[in-house]
């Protein structure tokens, strides 16, 4: 049996890093795109660095120094650390969109994760669109940041989305770079190389790079392969444990540009994102 594994490590184009999903550094270049057409290059540089936390992560070790510049909490408001001033509110249907309201938030600002899927029909987009809109009013009346965290699929999958009118409703717009290939589809990198360049262009055609932070997964999809086919949804590992099982056997993947393991279970196969964007 073969295994394949994708895991995303760190980074962002504006500025976050996840415990699974990414990291940031003082103007340090991350990605250069060529526009042939209009013969400019785009540089975008590294202003900060954040990272996600997990609830089922408070506590560990591991995710307790390093200087980052930013916290973003991820789970239930209750169990939110106190010293934790960012917080995450995942959205996964209009309907809850359109329940959540923001009622004595003590936090500095707080992060709209959008994973609304659906047909991109003008209804949808406007529905989204105009709840956005009415958190972000109800945020600036408490002095809060708005975050919104989109698809980095968004314009190969054509989402549900309207770029142009989430910018001016948000004080930040995070990517979320990973998962391009689905854990229940064919094995395939977390985001690879030349979408993720194409992603970057796209969204810079309505976002302003200076307000784009791009989030990066540190985790990976470990696949059980037969024939080159998957028997089954692939596992998640994280970067941690990736590193401690297969340190001596990671390789970079020509195509993809990202890191790749191969190994025997009967025969497995890993993939892994790059810790950095050449």
């Amino acid at each position: 049996m073969k295994k394949l594994l994708f895991f995303a490590a760190i980074v962002i184009v504006g500025a976050v890093l996840f415990a699974k999903k990414p990291e940031i550094k003082t103007k340090i270049p991350l990605i250069e795109t060529n526009d042939k057409k209009q013969d400019k290059t785009t540089v975008a540089s590294i202003e900060r660095k954040s990272i996600f936390i997990p609830e089922w992560t408070i506590g560990e070790e591991r995710i307790s120094d390093n200087g980052y510049d930013r916290w973003i909490y991820f789970g239930a408001d209750e169990n939110r650390p106190d010293n934790i001033s960012w917080t995450t509110y995942k959205i996964n249907s209009v309907e809850e969109l359109n329940k959540l309201t923001l009622q004595d938030i003590t936090v500095e600002g707080i992060v709209l994760d959008l994973e609304i899927s659906g047909l991109a029909t003008k209804n949808l987009i406007n529905e989204i669109s105009a709840g956005v809109e009415r958190i972000y009013n109800q945020a600036k009346e408490q002095n809060l940041k708005l975050s919104l965290a989109l698809y980095g699929d968004l314009f190969y999958r054509q989402r549900p989305y309207d770029l142009k009118t989430l910018n001016q409703f948000s004080d930040e717009i995070m990517v979320m770079a990973y998962d391009f290939s689905k854990s229940y589809g064919e094995p395939g990198a977390n985001f690879p190389n030349l979408e993720f360049k194409i992603m970057i262009d796209n969204y810079l055609e309505f976002i302003p790079p200076e307000k784009l932070t791009i989030i990066f997964g540190m985790y990976g999809y470990d696949w059980t392969l037969k024939d080159g086919k998957p028997l089954k949804p692939a596992g998640a590992l994280t970067l941690n444990q990736i590193k401690t099982k297969f340190s001596e056997r990671i390789m970079t993947d020509s195509e993809s540009k990202e890191k790749k393991i191969s190994y025997l279970q009967s025969l497995k196969i890993l993939f892994l994102t790059r810790t950095k964007r050449q």
